[in-house]
């Protein structure tokens, strides 16, 4: 499984790819997960780790991404409400490769598909 995530992940495409991985509730999606990262960090320029168990998790851990990215105090995106700071990480995200970040605990993925517009 994880040599075909890293298939995926590493093919050349214009574009952000998603993967997911699903499943029951406790076979090891996150572990797998987990491995995947560990293996691959020295190839990713950023590894991002967000819990997503509702949307609004998700928009709260891409605010946090934003955080991590703006160190600078008086920078406009910080000082951004959460969603604008959300849209602001994922167009990060759009314009830099080799960034992975992890959606943990997923556990209706379409409800993060507007966040990944």
């Amino acid at each position: 499984m994880l040599d075909e995530l890293r298939r995926t992940l590493q093919a050349e495409a214009p574009w952000p790819v998603v993967q997911v991985v699903a499943g029951w509730g406790g076979v090891g999606k996150s572990e797998v997960a987990l491995q995947f990262a560990d293996r691959h960090r020295d190839e990713c320029r950023l590894v991002w780790w967000l819990i997503a168990e509702t949307a609004q998790d998700g928009r709260a851990g891409l605010g946090e991404l934003r955080w991590a990215l703006c160190t600078p105090l008086g920078s406009a995106a910080v000082q951004a409400p959460r969603p604008e700071a959300a849209a602001w990480a994922l167009a990060r995200l759009a314009a830099h490769d080799r960034w992975l970040v992890i959606f943990d605990n997923a556990e209706h993925p379409h409800l993060l598909e507007p966040l990944l517009r």
